[in-house]
C-alpha cells in the first residue's frame, strides 16, 4: 500500500513538473513570437474558418472568410498583384473536430500549436528511435529530436504555424503502431496523417492495398468508418463541404504551378516522373506484401526487404518530386526518409557509409546553404527537386547497399 501511495506521489509530482514546464514554455513562446507576430500564422485562416462555421454557420471556404483572414493578416484585402496569398481555408473541414487549439481564442490556439509542435518533435525522434530496432541511450534519442528540431524545413513549418509536422507525426505514429499489430489504433491515427492530402495521395492507396494483401481488416475499417464519421460532422453547420475542398480556388493552383519554372515545363517533368517512379513505388509495396515472382504472381509471407519503413520513405520521397502543390514548408515530410537511411546499420560499406554521410548533409547544412545562396523565388522554384530528388537517390541506392551487407535496421 505505501509502495502504490509512493508511485501515485512521484507520478503527480512528474505530471505536475511537465505541467509547468509546459506552461513555462508557452509563455516563452507567446512572449518571443506570438506577441510580434500577431495573426500572421498559417493556422489563423483555419483558425477564421473554424470560428465563422461554430458561430456562424457560415462555410470556411466562402469568400467571406478569406477576406476576414486577409484583414487579419494583412488589414486589408490582399493584393493578387503583388503576389499576396489570399488564404483561402484549403484544409478539409473535419480538422475543426480533431484539432482543439482552434476552439480557443487566437493568441492561446497559436501558442497551444507551438508547443504542441515541439512535443511532436521529441515524440518523433522517440518513435524512430524505436523503429530503428537499435538500442539508443538517452542522449543519441535527445539528439535525433535536436537533428529534426534543427532540420530547416521543421523549423520553417514550426515558425509559420504550419500543419506538416501534424501530418509527419501521424504518419510516423501510424507506421510504430502498424509495426506493433495494433491495427485499429494505426487506421485512426492515420485519418489525422490526411489533413494535407498532396502529401498522402500517393502513399494512402499504396497502405490501403497492403492492409488489403495482408489481410489487415481492422486498420482498413478502422481508417474507413474513423474517416466517413469525420467526413459526416461538419455537415450540420455548413451542409456538404466536400465539392468546395476537392475543388481549391484556381488562384491557389496558380501560386502552387508558379514553383516551376513554367507551367508547361512542370506539366511535361511531372508527366514524366510519376510514369517513371509511380510504377517501381507500387511494386515495392507489392513486395511489401509477400508478392513473388514463382510461376506467375503469388502471395507468400511478408519479406524483411522491402519493409514497410522502406515503402514509407521511398513513397514520401517520391511524392514530393512528383506532386506540383507542395511548397518549402512541405518539405518537413522528408524527414521520414532522411530519418530512416541515418537510422540504418551500414557497417563498413563505403556506399552505406557515403549515403550515410549525404543524408546527415540534407538534413542539417544542404537546405541552409540553398536559402543563404539563393533568392527567394530561386529556392521555391528548385529546392523541392534538388531536396526530394537527392532523398529519391539515397533511397534508391539503399536496396544495392543492403544487397552487399545483408544488414539493414
Amino acid at each position: 500500500m505505501k509502495e502504490r501511495n509512493t508511485v501515485e506521489r512521484q507520478s503527480l509530482v512528474i505530471g505536475l513538473l511537465l505541467l509547468s514546464a509546459l506552461i513555462a514554455i508557452g509563455w516563452v513562446i507567446y512572449s518571443s513570437f506570438v506577441r510580434w507576430q500577431g495573426n500572421r500564422y498559417d493556422l489563423y485562416p483555419r483558425w477564421v474558418g473554424v470560428q465563422a462555421m461554430f458561430r456562424e454557420g457560415i462555410s470556411p471556404y466562402s469568400e467571406e472568410v478569406s477576406r476576414r483572414s486577409q484583414m487579419g493578416i494583412y488589414g486589408r484585402p490582399a493584393r493578387l498583384e503583388e503576389g499576396e496569398s489570399q488564404h483561402h481555408f484549403l484544409y478539409p473541414l473535419f480538422i475543426a473536430f480533431t484539432i482543439p487549439h482552434l476552439w480557443l481564442p487566437f493568441p492561446a490556439a497559436i501558442t497551444a500549436w507551438l508547443v504542441t509542435g515541439l512535443l511532436m518533435f521529441g515524440g518523433l525522434a522517440v518513435l524512430f528511435a524505436s523503429l530503428s530496432r537499435r538500442r539508443l541511450r538517452p542522449w543519441q534519442v535527445a539528439g535525433l529530436a535536436l537533428t529534426i528540431v534543427l532540420f530547416r524545413y521543421n523549423v520553417l513549418s514550426w515558425a509559420l504555424g504550419q500543419f506538416t509536422i501534424w501530418v509527419l507525426f501521424f504518419l510516423v505514429l501510424t507506421w510504430w503502431l502498424w509495426e506493433r499489430k495494433k491495427d485499429l489504433w494505426a487506421g485512426l491515427a492515420l485519418t489525422q496523417a490526411i489533413i494535407k492530402p498532396q502529401l498522402v495521395f500517393l502513399l494512402l492507396p499504396l497502405w490501403m492495398g497492403l492492409a488489403l494483401l495482408q489481410r489487415r481488416w481492422r486498420f482498413i475499417i478502422a481508417f474507413g468508418l474513423c474517416l466517413s464519421v469525420l467526413i459526416l460532422l461538419p455537415m450540420p453547420f455548413v451542409g456538404n463541404w466536400l465539392p468546395d475542398f476537392l475543388h481549391p480556388p484556381a488562384q491557389y493552383e496558380r501560386v502552387a504551378g508558379s514553383l516551376f519554372l513554367s507551367p508547361q515545363t512542370a506539366k511535361i517533368l511531372r508527366r514524366v516522373l510519376m510514369i517513371v517512379l509511380w510504377p517501381p513505388t507500387a511494386w515495392v509495396w507489392l513486395r511489401t506484401a509477400g508478392l513473388q515472382r514463382k510461376k506467375g504472381l503469388t502471395l507468400g509471407p511478408p519479406p524483411t526487404f522491402p519493409h514497410l519503413g522502406y515503402a514509407l520513405a521511398l513513397t514520401v520521397a517520391v511524392t514530393v518530386v512528383t506532386t506540383p502543390r507542395i511548397r518549402g514548408y512541405d518539405l518537413s515530410i522528408t524527414t521520414l526518409p532522411l530519418m530512416f537511411l541515418i537510422l540504418a546499420r551500414y557497417r563498413r560499406d563505403p556506399i552505406g557509409k557515403a549515403a550515410h554521410a549525404a543524408a546527415w548533409l540534407v538534413l542539417l547544412v544542404l537546405p541552409w546553404i540553398l536559402s543563404i545562396s539563393l533568392t527567394l523565388e530561386q529556392l521555391e522554384a528548385v529546392e523541392r527537386l534538388i531536396i526530394g530528388g537527392t532523398c529519391l537517390g539515397l533511397m534508391s541506392l539503399y536496396p544495392a547497399v543492403r544487397r552487399r551487407r545483408k544488414r539493414i535496421v
